[in-house]
């Protein structure tokens, strides 16, 4: 293995960590699965963790002089050791903040390598080669999807439901706007292979920024299309004030505004796209789940303001708070992250690490623009788009979660790598081998931490697909395969493994076992809706009532009207002849899914409430309701939401609302 990549690396006349981080770029696009819950994020950190073992195996035996770390690099290994201690010290769970700890590993020592690597010129062109190539493949990938779309819809192409379709595939990066910023990321490159690479490059890096602004159009992402706006018009001014000849310009000029224009009457006219036209004032933002998740994270750190609420933990610490009006008051969707790295890293590490990563951009920034007073004119161009490009993820980052996903990573770190080398060789470090042996201690954890993780995860993929047959027994088989203590508890939506258990164990009517497994979820997250009414059912099975109520109380406390605990809690009430309190939590859940389970129940209390109190069912108000629950149960669902709305409102009883 090693002599063919001696020999890989005399070919392409470039170091072997130089090819090693080449071909890892080449691939990263392709490296998906559709074995795990993600089908990405694990199997990519897996690989950057391999990826960072090698290339520190590597400087341990062609024993190169180790160059001193740019100020990138000194941050990010700030981070992670911010990160570490916030792991140890914070009050979170602590198997949740390794894959934090592990990504940042990876991305310290691979942007060590490249600021070291591309100080040589044929090294710094085959990398940016190879962002050239993964941008074709990913480019590849995804009009691949887009074709498969087509071919579904092949008999009705003009129907709007393609185009929102297209709009909404994420493709390999198993979210749309971050589907767009991926592309977004590697224009510098494609850019700086237009101007220095030989023709074929040159043509390859015109189609694949084409292509790549054809799909950003497609996602209709708002920050994609913001920042692709501000790089268009970056290099529309860049080339004004270039050497090319007038007829050039011209021609750019053209070209500019006819994309420019193209782009608005797509966005705006074309109704399938009305999601990307609407603008919302700032009293709808207020009111939006978005905001909400801003609010909590300012409230999050205020609390943690020194080692935050450790890695990996802001989903956890979320859910203390009121989910009403958020995708998580069903209690079928969990918020993973508050769509702003800068508030999430501050959250999670503490206030001193929020700085940090601000810091990377802020000083990679200062070293650009002092580069654009020294450098070539071709090489100035190279710069002010990099300008551009950080400018452009810090927008991304505010507004999205790039710092979560592998393959922007890797490109922020071709980025800040670019930004912040040095080209002096005068900076070199005596104690190479005890960074090298820190170093390799650091991949060896990470390879195993990231096996660990992804082996659970394709484990607990397997037990999802089993629960979905009602296959009880084989799903307890597979989520004890691939539970690992301290490493692998909880799922990549914050739902813990004991949960997913305690429900197999619960519908084999082994309710001892369930309880157990309910009660260590508990532990793990005690706001997780589906765990507090879960194990508010095991204590009412077992006879405890008073706590099967108050685990109820505490799952519709954190979310109103989440079905499964209205439901059961209205049984409970019903079951004790307070039918008033019945009605009261089943009629304030107005969002159910199972509607025929939902009128069962609500007709069962209704007809028992009207009994107990003698209510007349000749009334015209109640004759018309009873009418209705038997012939058209829908209409009746909401009057009777509308009668408890007023009951609220006006402080009155259903009796004076119904007679």
């Amino acid at each position: 293995m090693m002599n063919l990549i001696n020999k890989l690396s005399a070919v392409f006349n470039v170091s072997i960590q130089t090819l090693l981080i080449g071909l890892f770029c080449i691939l990263l696009p392709i490296l998906f699965t559709g074995k795990t819950l993600d089908p990405a994020l694990t199997i990519r950190t897996l690989s950057l963790s391999f990826c960072a073992l090698i290339l520190i195996i590597s400087y341990l035996f062609n024993k190169k002089h180790l160059l001193k770390p740019s100020y990138a690099v000194y941050a990010l290994l700030l981070l992670l050791l911010l990160s570490i201690i916030s792991s140890v010290f914070s009050e979170g769970i602590k198997s949740e903040t390794l894959q934090s700890i592990v990504k940042l590993g990876g991305i310290s020592i691979l942007t060590y390598s490249l600021t070291t690597e591309i100080r040589q010129r044929n090294n710094k062109l085959f990398l940016i080669k190879a962002i050239v190539l993964f941008s074709l493949i990913a480019i590849i990938v995804v009009l691949t999807d887009y074709v498969y779309i087509l071919h579904d819809y092949k008999d009705q192409l003009v129907n709007k439901n393609v185009f929102i379709k297209l709009s909404s595939t994420a493709s390999f990066a198993t979210n749309r706007n971050l589907l767009a910023s991926i592309f977004l990321l590697t224009f510098p490159f494609n850019i700086y292979s237009l101007y220095h690479n030989s023709k074929i490059w040159k043509w390859l890096s015109v189609t694949v920024l084409l292509l790549s602004m054809f799909i950003i159009l497609i996602t209709t992402s708002k920050a994609g299309i913001f920042v692709l706006c501000l790089y268009l018009f970056s290099m529309f001014c860049l080339l004004l004030i270039s050497k090319h000849g007038l007829w050039k310009k011209a021609i750019i000029a053209l070209g500019f505004f006819i994309c420019c224009a193209a782009g608005f009457y797509v966005l705006t006219k074309n109704k399938t796209f009305k999601r990307f036209a609407a603008v919302n004032t700032i009293d709808e933002f207020k009111a939006s789940a978005r905001w909400m998740f801003y609010k909590n994270t300012f409230d999050i750190i205020k609390k943690h303001p020194v080692l935050g609420v450790g890695p990996g933990n802001w989903k956890f610490e979320n859910e203390k708070y009121d989910k009403l009006n958020t995708k998580g008051e069903t209690g079928y969707t969990i918020a993973q992250r508050p769509h702003n790295d800068f508030l999430w890293l501050t959250s999670e590490v503490g206030v001193l690490g929020g700085v940090l990563y601000i810091s990377i951009f802020l000083m990679s920034l200062i070293m650009l623009v002092k580069r654009l007073t020294i450098n070539s004119q071709s090489d100035k161009e190279f710069v002010f788009i990099l300008i551009v490009s950080l400018l452009g993820f810090a927008i991304i980052s505010f507004f999205d979660f790039p710092f979560e996903r592998i393959e922007h990573l890797v490109l922020f770190s071709f980025i800040i790598s670019f930004a912040c080398h040095q080209d002096k060789e005068d900076f070199k470090v005596n104690n190479s081998k005890t960074i090298i042996f820190s170093g390799l201690i650091l991949c060896l954890f990470s390879s195993y931490i990231s096996f660990a993780r992804h082996n659970g995860e394709v484990h607990l993929n397997k037990a999802l697909y089993y629960k979905s047959n009602q296959q009880w027994n084989r799903v307890i088989k597979e989520i004890n395969k691939g539970y690992k203590e301290h490493i692998y508890e909880i799922d990549r939506s914050g739902t813990p493994l004991d949960w997913h258990l305690g429900l197999a164990y619960f519908n084999t009517n082994a309710i001892e076992k369930a309880f157990k497994s309910f009660q260590k979820a508990y532990e793990f997250s005690p706001y997780h809706l589906h765990t507090l009414n879960n194990l508010a059912t095991c204590y009412e099975l077992k006879g405890e009532r008073d706590k099967a109520i108050q685990y109820y109380l505490q799952a519709l406390q954190v979310s109103p009207k989440f079905e499964d605990a209205s439901i059961n809690l209205a049984a409970v009430y019903f079951n004790e002849k307070r039918y008033v309190e019945a009605l009261d939590v089943i009629l304030r859940c107005d969002n159910a899914k199972d509607k025929v389970k939902y009128q069962q129940y609500l007709s069962t209390i209704f007809n028992r409430f009207i009994a107990e109190n003698n209510l007349d069912r000749q009334n015209e108000n109640l004759s018309k309701l009873l009418t209705l629950m038997d012939e058209e149960s829908d209409k009746f669902n909401q009057e009777m939401q509308k009668t408890y709305q007023k009951r609220i409102k006006e402080n009155k009883t259903y009796e004076d609302l119904i007679n």
